[in-house]
């Protein structure tokens, strides 16, 4: 049956009708590299969906004007997206697209759109280091200012050694974490005998060009660097030289020049010659304090060296003391100050040791004695030591101030015995020094029954220990220069022996030359 104006299906035909689309998706979503402030295309990228909404976002470079930007957008079939794609849209603010299906249904997409923060050089690469595990050395690169730098080019300099070879530099690189490098020269060995670029670059944002120069050190001459203080000596207007002596390290003092000078001299008045580094400089002795108690004074004295580049501060400890001494033609033996009176000269302050032919020649009109003021002098009484045969070995005087008794009294003292047939017996006297320094020396305790020589150490001396600093002094000043052989060192004792080969002018023989034997033992 068939109406006028009207089209009757049958119930086959209907189902063959196609049933109308409902998808609604936004499948890609990009702003093109030509959105004015890009660098590179962006995606968007979907964020989360509730319903019948879903939000998305994008970062955009720093330098994008997002208040117009288009976009690439495509979406499901046969559906329709309002605003289209290609259009210019503010996005300062969140913009909704609106996604309609074939069958009528509709989807909002949220799209929101920030800026990255602006990017420098100084946020992109967070360090430029030589490590030494690496390249024998460290050395940090630091970014360098110069006309050429520019919002997307930095310039960074590294300073190496001079002895570093430069063609194979192995650099650590540190960058941004969301940042990439290209090329990446990480833990690679590279050659910098030009100056290297490399860029770096977060994803969506502009590229930074870097640039490293390598520049080698300038040949450092140590000597230059040196600031030392060999040796000071002052000389009176008498020509009368007081050496300071440097004390060594054990005795708590570093850069530490010892000096004893006559009562009442004072060490600013004389004439100064230091013995320093090549080419290094010192300034003028300056005063510092001053221990009265201990009629001591202290000095300070800067070295610095050729380049500037170092300087030594030294501290001179210039003690006021009574100066003894003995003339021997041009030559002057120097008295010892007794701190602790020896048990074979009661009361004796100072002592000077003569060998046999001093000694039988002495002329009391040779004593010489310098301190308060040149008031000081000798008394008229002699005191003569003899030894249990009746024969001399020593002289005593006192030393009398303002012709008054004054408390200091010395003695002369031969060293040795004198032998039948008239040859001299040789004896010796053996003396270890502290460390580099000569005050005060440590003088062995002989045995005569053994022909040993004992010193007893601190922990402390005896672990520093040092073979060269032995002294042995003898009654003829002719013998050939001692041989020192070490015989045993245990944890507590060290053994020396001393030889001298035979010679005919003392007791001994070639089968049997001169021995003594040399003990330091520590102290318990």
């Amino acid at each position: 049956m068939f109406f006028a104006g009207s089209t009757i299906l049958s119930c086959e035909e209907i189902q063959n009708v196609k049933k109308l689309s409902s998808n609604k998706l936004i499948t890609t979503f990009i702003f093109p590299a030509t959105n004015k402030g890009f660098y590179e295309p962006v995606t968007v990228k979907l964020d989360s969906t509730r319903a019948n909404h879903s939000y998305m976002s994008a970062e955009v470079p720093f330098e994008a004007d997002i208040s117009g930007l288009t976009s690439q957008i495509e979406i499901s079939e046969n559906a329709t997206i309002e605003p289209n794609s290609g259009q210019k849209i503010d996005f300062t603010r969140p913009v909704d697209f609106v996604i309609t299906a074939q069958d009528g249904t509709k989807h909002t997409f949220t799209v929101t759109v920030t800026k990255l923060p602006k990017i420098d050089g100084a946020s992109l690469l967070k360090s430029f280091v030589f490590n030494a595990s690496d390249n024998g050395f460290e050395r940090v690169a630091k970014k360098e200012s110069t006309p050429l730098e520019s919002d997307d080019h930095s310039y960074w300099i590294a300073t190496v050694p001079s002895t570093a070879d430069i063609k194979k530099l192995i650099p650590t690189i540190t960058i941004n974490s969301k940042a990439t490098i290209t090329p990446d020269l990480n833990k690679q060995a590279v050659d910098f005998t030009k100056s290297v670029d490399f860029e770096v670059a977060i994803p969506n944002n502009k590229k930074h060009t870097f640039t490293i120069t390598v520049t080698k050190e300038s040949a450092i001459d140590p000597v230059m660097q040196e600031a030392i203080l060999l040796s000071a000596i002052f000389t009176d207007n008498n020509n009368q030289m007081y050496e300071a002596v440097l004390l060594p390290e054990s005795s708590g003092l570093t850069n530490t020049f010892y000096i004893e000078l006559p009562e009442g001299m004072d060490i600013l008045s004389l004439t100064a010659k230091y013995e320093v580094s090549p080419k290094a400089a010192h300034n003028n002795l300056v005063f510092i304090r001053s221990e009265v108690a201990e009629k001591t004074k202290y000095y300070s004295l800067t070295i610095t060296s050729a380049d500037a580049s170092t300087s030594t501060k030294y501290t001179f400890k210039v003690k006021e003391t009574i100066v003894v001494s003995y003339s021997l033609g041009s030559t002057k033996i120097p008295a010892k100050e007794l701190i602790t009176t020896k048990p074979e000269y009661p009361n004796i302050n100072y002592v000077i040791n003569l060998y046999s032919d001093e000694f039988i020649g002495f002329n009391k009109n040779s004593l010489s004695i310098i301190g308060g003021n040149n008031a000081l002098s000798f008394s008229d009484e002699i005191i003569r030591h003899n030894d249990i045969d009746n024969n001399p070995i020593g002289y005593e005087f006192t030393i009398v101030k303002n012709n008054s008794n004054f408390a200091f009294v010395m003695v002369f003292k031969l060293k040795y015995d004198k032998a039948e047939e008239g040859q001299i017996k040789l004896e010796c006297t053996v003396i270890y020094h502290l460390g580099t320094g000569t005050t005060p020396p440590l003088e062995g305790v002989f045995d005569k029954s053994t022909n040993e020589h004992t010193f007893s150490l601190t922990n402390s001396q005896f672990l520093e220990f040092d073979l060269n600093n032995i002294m042995i002094e003898t009654n003829m000043s002719y013998l050939p220069i001692y041989d020192l052989e070490l015989i045993s060192k245990e944890d507590n004792k060290i053994e020396i022996r001393a030889s001298i080969p035979f010679n005919s002018r003392y007791v001994g023989n070639e089968q049997d030359p001169f021995q003594t034997t040399i003990i330091f033992n520590k102290e318990q």
